[in-house]
């Protein structure tokens, strides 16, 4: 099949070291393979990830790795995810404070995104005034220190509590949404980023059902 060739291909170009050609050869063996060979699928998409990830690409790669982790449990991507995530179930930063900022930032920019009626940026220019806000926000946070010594649940909810007043006309988005609160029923207990998921996966809630989407997948989606 045309889509091994190319997955073959793109092994040996990253062996090589040859990036650019191993990202497109990945990308043909994605598109090509047929959804009944998940478990093509599944090595196609983690390899993507891996090229991604070697160009710096974290945020396009940890994508990659969340959907093949959906054909296959405790596969290489599993891995990659357990290793690469930081305590927000996002691509980790050099320091914990871009790693707070990140989860700000697409905790904002989904909330921006749900209000509007095609749930999307219309234009470039829009994208960055909304970031330029949110970033506004964020160093007004950081200077009052109010969060510093919070655990990381604590932070979540101070992250998702703040109400940033975008220019649209629209200000339903004000009316506080009825959040969902993930419950461990055995224990009785709210799930804790640091519990393991309910969902059976075997690895972090942070990780799992409750990570911080990237503000890549919340601006371009899945694939």
């Amino acid at each position: 099949m045309y889509w091994k060739k190319e997955f073959k291909k793109g092994k040996n170009y990253l062996s090589d070291r040859n990036l650019k050609e191993a990202l497109k050869c990945f990308e043909s063996a994605v598109t090509q393979c047929p959804v009944s060979s998940k478990s093509g699928l599944e090595k196609s998409l983690f390899y993507l990830g891996v090229t991604l990830k070697k160009l710096g690409r974290s945020d396009s790669a940890f994508r990659c790795w969340h959907i093949a982790r959906e054909l296959k449990d405790n596969g290489h991507s599993t891995e990659m995810i357990q290793r690469h995530s930081n305590k927000y179930g996002q691509p980790v930063h050099t320091f914990n404070i871009e790693d707070d900022k990140a989860a700000f930032m697409s905790i904002q920019l989904e909330k921006y995104i749900k209000m509007k009626k095609v749930s999307r940026f219309c234009s470039e220019v829009e994208k960055d005034v909304i970031k330029d806000i949110i970033s506004q926000h964020w160093v007004n946070l950081l200077q009052s220190g109010i969060f510093d010594h919070m655990s990381v649940d604590r932070k979540l909810k101070f992250f998702r509590n703040q109400n940033i007043i975008f220019p649209v006309a629209d200000i339903s988005y004000l009316e506080k949404d009825n959040e969902v609160i993930y419950t461990d029923f055995h224990s009785g207990h709210q799930l804790s980023m640091n519990d393991l998921c309910l969902c059976g996966s075997g690895i972090l809630f942070s990780q799992c059902c409750g990570r911080i989407k990237t503000s890549e997948e919340l601006e371009v989606g899945d694939f």
